[in-house]
């Protein structure tokens, strides 16, 4: 469908970044001139000549052009696609004839251009071009995704019937825009509830919206808290989890009980939106079945009670330091690779009181259960010295093998590899160590961190294992010791 009945759309194979229109009765004149057509500047000395216009492009794709002779786009046109901002200068088709080529149809050098250009014929005279360029990052700002019109628009006016111009530039170079958004404020927040839209289906599962920071201010969200999606007949409930962690590393590492227990949860966090330059929108989790329309009407509401309770001043600060001794408490424990891992509110700050450092062997009290605990400055650390490279690879397949056969024969053949593989582990520089610590930062307060203890348990990778001496799961609220102690074994118990 052409912009303006009588126009001529044409398309033209392009593989640069200009676009020439020139009447080839002018052909002479602007070889004469000694322009570098190849070069913005160089076509820029043509200005106030009115012999040739080059626009610049944004990128490289097929030239798709319609052609207007007459006044102006008017504003109803305009409303079939988003413009950038209209440029104009001035043109002499003294022949009627008007050329759109690419650099690699310009029929202005000495040789054939590899490629054809379009023609076509207009009033002969002289004209004030219009240059319309689509605006592609305000047609997805605004959800628009049936335009097929074409990429620029020009429009010649009679100069006798066209407003003055400021200047009469040859060159026109692409001057990008910032989108404008319609849907980043038309929200409303009353109390805990938040009455917004949807911005697009991100992908299957997840919706982005148009929640931004100032409201979930005015919200008053925290990690944890629990909040309620309603459009339409959808209903859902997800936890905020600010942009620290996605779900699944939430679910696996840090959700409590209450969390476990809310079947179908899902996620909610902060994304900077590409279309909006980085501004930050919160992206809400749905199960994948559920699709909800762009610019559909949302309620978000922040539930009375969080689902995951988070008070910072009980995780730190709160460990107690005497003597050479730290006392404290498990303060989470989760799972990883079918093993126990424990954060513990032990800070840096007690770790140098009792002057430990990475390289120090420390002993660890949780509850009744003592064991070593060297301790390393990074988890990378922490992997290297529990992996084994020379534990041979066969017996790691064969005990692989051996776990996922569902019989007592194979549990018992696993045992025994086991056995092997361990005892191969622990011939070497870490020794019958169960577990390392390390100062991790804290998933929901990055600038702090608290000391978390693991199982070395990699002979090979990551491997599950079922070693008894190493399960050390503690829920959180357990009692914990730390000192500095030389000479302590994995059977130790004092």
């Amino acid at each position: 469908m052409p912009i303006r009945k009588g126009s001529r759309r044409v398309e033209v194979y392009n593989s640069a970044l200009g676009v020439y229109l020139y009447d080839p009765a002018n052909a002479d004149a602007i070889r004469e001139t000694g322009a570098a057509l190849s070069d913005p500047k160089g076509i820029a000395t043509l200005r106030g000549q009115r012999l040739l216009v080059c626009y610049g492009l944004m990128q490289d794709d097929e030239l798709d052009v319609e052609v207007v002779v007459g006044p102006p786009l008017t504003v109803k046109e305009l409303e079939k696609g988003r413009w950038l901002r209209t440029q104009r200068t001035r043109l002499h088709v003294p022949s009627g004839t008007l050329h759109v080529d690419s650099a690699d149809t310009l029929r202005l050098g000495a040789e054939d251009p590899t490629d054809e250009g379009a023609t076509v014929e207009v009033p002969k005279g002289e004209y004030v071009l219009s240059l319309y360029r689509i605006f592609h990052d305000q047609l997805s700002a605004e959800g628009i995704s049936r335009y097929r019109g074409p990429q620029e628009v020009v429009v010649l006016t009679p100069a006798a019937e066209a407003e003055p111009l400021a200047s009469e530039e040859a060159y026109l170079p692409f001057e990008p825009e910032v989108a404008r958004l319609p849907w980043l404020k038309a929200y409303k927040v009353t109390g805990p509830r938040f009455e917004g839209l949807v911005e697009s289906q991100r992908t299957k599962g997840m919706i982005v919206t148009n929640l931004d920071r100032d409201a979930a201010k005015e919200l008053g969200l925290q990690f944890g808290s629990g909040l309620r999606l309603e459009a339409g007949k959808v209903t859902q409930t997800a936890v905020y989890l600010d942009d620290n962690i996605m779900l699944e590393e939430y679910l696996e590492g840090l959700a409590g009980p209450r969390a476990r227990r809310i079947a179908g949860l899902q996620g909610a966090w902060f994304w900077k939106h590409h279309d909006a330059h980085g501004y930050e929108v919160l992206l809400f989790g749905l199960p994948d079945d559920v699709t909800l329309k762009a610019r559909s009407p949302i309620t978000i509401t922040k539930l009375a009670e969080p689902i995951e309770p988070y008070d910072e001043e009980a995780w730190f600060g709160h460990a107690t330091v005497s003597g050479a001794e730290i006392e404290g408490t498990v303060v989470r424990l989760y799972w990883e690779s079918g093993w126990p891992h424990l954060v513990l509110s032990v800070d840096e700050t007690a770790l140098t009181a009792i002057e430990a450092n990475p390289g120090d062997r420390l002993r660890l009290q949780v509850g009744d259960i003592v064991m070593p605990l060297p301790l390393f400055a990074t988890s990378d650390d922490l992997w290297r010295a529990s992996r084994k490279p020379s534990v041979p690879t066969n017996l790691i397949l064969e005990y692989g093998d051996a776990i996922t056969q569902n019989s007592a024969a194979s549990r018992k053949k696993a045992a025994t590899l086991w056995k092997e593989l361990d005892g191969l582990r622990r011939r070497g520089s870490e020794g019958n160590l169960p577990v390392g610590g390390y100062l991790r930062a804290d998933k929901r307060v990055r600038d702090k961190k608290l000391l978390e203890v693991q199982p070395m348990v990699f002979p090979s990778g990551w491997i599950d294992a079922p070693y008894p001496a190493y399960d050390f799961a503690a829920e959180p609220g357990t009692a914990v010791r730390i000192r500095k102690a030389e000479g302590l074994t994995i059977d130790s118990q004092t």
